[in-house]
């Protein structure tokens, strides 16, 4: 009987009521056959003289209410096991809800990663050209007070030799 309530929540994505509905034909030819079941076997064993019509719708209230005792008994039974199934199944499924969060955001942790790494020669390459203007610059402010510049830019290694090389002969001739 819990075997064939579990197939009918999982047929009806998890729907409780939809599922009862679907079982109470199946519910009640099972209480048929089990009070049928209930009240043969009681009567097969009666005395034959105890079988009489009296004696015997006597026997059969009796019977239906014990199978009918039974069969709510299982009922409560199995309403109960759908509700441990259904609060498993919630459980379940926000385990799963955290576990795709906790998922997307490594993805976009190791993307954030590959990103940065792609980052991080193009800030060396900056930080390079960064230290050869700061050399440049250094090397310029060094030699200002015995060379000239030409407005205010940088001039390369060559022509500054070539000023200051000039400037000497200047003074030499003086």
């Amino acid at each position: 009987m819990l075997l064939v309530l579990v197939k009918a929540i999982v047929d009806h994505g998890s729907d409780f009521n939809a599922a009862m509905k679907s079982l109470c034909p199946l519910v009640s030819a099972e209480e048929s056959r089990s009070h049928d079941d209930v009240l043969a076997t009681a009567l097969d064993n009666l005395p034959t003289s105890k079988r009489s019509g009296g004696f015997r719708e006597g026997v059969k209230c009796t019977a239906l209410d014990e199978a009918r005792q039974k069969l709510q008994a299982e009922t409560v039974a199995v309403q109960q096991q759908v509700e441990s199934l259904i609060k498993d199944n919630a459980l379940l499924k926000r385990a799963v809800a955290i576990q795709h969060e906790r998922h997307n955001a490594l993805e976009d942790a190791k993307q954030q990663l590959e990103l940065l790494k792609q980052l991080i020669p193009q800030y060396q390459e900056k930080l390079r050209n960064l230290k050869v203007n700061k050399l440049r610059l250094k090397f310029a402010y060094s030699t200002s007070g015995t060379r000239k510049f030409y407005a205010g830019k940088i001039q390369s290694g060559c022509r500054l030799k070539l000023e200051f090389g000039k400037r000497k002969d200047n003074q030499s001739h003086q």
